[in-house]
């Protein structure tokens, strides 16, 4: 294996400098950073025991989904218009917010804290929709408390300049779901299809933040 490192910058004269200001020889103190560079370097190598020891468990919103708990990749979400991935993941919002099993099926222990940020449907039947899935899964739904929360078409894009404005939405949350990710995109989504035909079409998305996210396109 080789290491290159870069060489001395020289001095004004055109000739390298030979000492340091605290009088240390300018070679010296290069080769000490780079021995110190090198052993930092071979300590991060693992050895058999290291690769061999046991490996922690991991922690999961829903195990059977991959659906892991924690900052991660996003979760993509996808297919047609109104093939009902939206009522799909408020259902999985109310459970995971409740400790109900998942869409009836999969285990969720633990009340875990849900935002989900509508950007498609609207304060309403958003809103009817949760109260519909909640009085089907006999969820008390204003018992609730904190541990599901909706954000309706806040005023977020993707822009840099709004990255404080979601994290300060994502802040303590298990899982955020953004419904939908190209609704935030618009602007910088080079296709010139119209927003509504784009929906007719198998796009989509979703996502684990840190809290985990889910993003989603209807």
């Amino acid at each position: 294996m080789a290491i290159a490192f870069d060489e001395p910058a020289p001095a004004n004269n055109g000739t390298h400098a030979t000492e340091e200001t605290d009088g240390t020889p300018y070679s010296k103190h290069k080769a000490a950073e780079r021995k110190g560079q090198i052993d930092a370097l071979l300590a991060g190598v693992l050895t058999g025991p290291a690769i061999a020891a046991p490996l922690p468990e991991i922690a999961y919103l829903v195990r059977e989904l991959g659906l892991v708990a924690g900052g991660g990749a996003p979760h993509l979400v996808a297919g047609y218009g109104f093939a009902g991935k939206t009522l799909a993941l408020q259902s999985l919002a109310l459970a995971l917010a409740a400790a109900r099993p998942v869409w009836g099926a999969y285990a969720c222990r633990d009340v875990r804290r849900v935002l989900h940020v509508d950007l498609e449907q609207g304060d309403r039947l958003t809103r009817r929709r949760y109260q519909r899935l909640a009085a089907a899964m006999g969820v008390d739904l204003a018992g609730l408390g904190d541990s599901l929360g909706l954000a309706v078409m806040p005023p977020l894009s993707l822009n840099a300049s709004h990255a404080d404005g979601w994290r300060a939405l994502m802040a303590g949350r298990d899982l955020v779901i953004i419904d939908s990710l190209h609704r935030r995109n618009q602007g910088r989504n080079s296709s010139a299809t119209p927003a509504h035909r784009r929906d007719r079409g198998p796009n989509s998305s979703a996502t684990p933040a840190h809290p985990l996210r889910s993003e989603m396109t209807s």
